[in-house]
């Protein structure tokens, strides 16, 4: 018999928070689960740390021969998958217990093809008020086109859909019947991905009270900031576009277009003065960031989307006080 959900679990190099990791997936109340390891080239023996682990049946561990990034770890994943559904979780990350039986006995009733849960974030040492990337405490059904409104800033309602693929489980038949995949060795891919199959969903259900738990770890992929965060930045803007061109989706979606190129240009910058000191190399990855703008906006359309306070914001951010004296 096929597993209920299979569990797609991709690793680089080995941390400790992957026991963690590891434990909360095999104490899964469901547990007709396959849970799918796939190693992106580590430099450390990850296959001797687990191989208690191993020891259940239910678990697979396969080590690519070339390193192609989450992307490519999860569509590796995706490749060998038996389940009726698909989870990603990251090998620092954990469910909930109960995460897979409540998301696959909704996706069951409802006949969604995506589930969305909450994402709380976690940290070495506890927060004293929990930090959620988002939170469902009721059910919610929506369809593909609202659930895009929502994750692009466009609508703004009492629940928050993110971009991440982690929190969210997918009907396999769905990911398989549109031949859906991760980008791989860039940045950002998961968002690439959320919104092809977000936009090719009839239903995607939020569901309440369940948590993906993100643990954010010094040294990750967003505390840290190199050239290529600002080459990824660039293909993300790149694709989006492209794919809704190709699918006669850019005139209909053209804002929520700039929104999400607004929204990620933002953490670029913030990554660059959060974690480059020197002023001049600030400057200069600054000066990098307006030559990809140029290849991924255009001007008059942007200009056209923008309220007056927020081209005041881009032209003089530092003017608080407009009266006249």
């Amino acid at each position: 018999m096929n597993p209920v959900v299979s569990i797609i679990v991709p690793i680089h190099n080995f941390g400790n928070y992957f026991y963690k990791c590891l434990d909360f997936l095999i104490s899964q109340t469901l547990k007709n689960i396959e849970i799918i390891i796939i190693d992106d080239c580590s430099e450390d023996d990850v296959l001797t740390y687990i191989s208690k682990y191993l020891e259940d049946k239910r678990l697979q561990y396969i080590k690519l021969e070339q390193k192609s990034g989450p992307g490519g770890a999860r569509n590796k994943g995706i490749e060998l998958a038996r389940g009726n559904y698909i989870a990603f979780c990251d090998s620092d990350d954990w469910f909930d217990l109960d995460y897979c039986k409540q998301v696959s006995s909704l996706l069951d009733s409802t006949n969604a093809d995506i589930a969305m849960c909450g994402q709380i974030r976690e940290y070495d040492t506890p927060s004293a008020t929990p930090l959620y990337k988002c939170r469902y405490d009721t059910f919610y059904e929506l369809s593909g086109d609202m659930a895009f409104q929502l994750m692009t800033y466009n609508y703004k309602a009492e629940i928050k859909i993110i971009p991440p693929c982690n929190n969210k489980v997918y009907r396999r038949s769905f990911l398989e019947r549109n031949h859906f995949r991760f980008q791989e060795k860039v940045y950002f891919q998961d968002t690439i991905f959320s919104v092809e199959t977000i936009l090719n969903c009839q239903k995607i259900v939020c569901v309440p009270y369940v948590l993906y738990h993100h643990y954010r770890r010094t040294g990750s992929i967003i505390q840290s900031f190199d050239q290529k965060h600002i080459d990824d930045f660039r293909n993300l803007g790149i694709s989006i576009r492209q794919y809704l061109l190709t699918n006669n989706l850019y005139t209909k979606y053209k804002k929520n277009y700039y929104n999400m190129i607004t929204h990620f240009y933002g953490v670029i910058i913030r990554e660059i003065f959060q974690f480059i000191t020197d002023d001049t190399k600030r400057k200069e990855n600054m000066v990098q960031t307006f030559s990809v703008l140029k290849e991924i906006i255009n001007k008059e359309e942007y200009i056209h989307f923008l309220t007056a306070e927020q081209l005041k914001q881009h032209l003089a951010p530092g003017l608080d006080d407009t009266t006249l004296y």
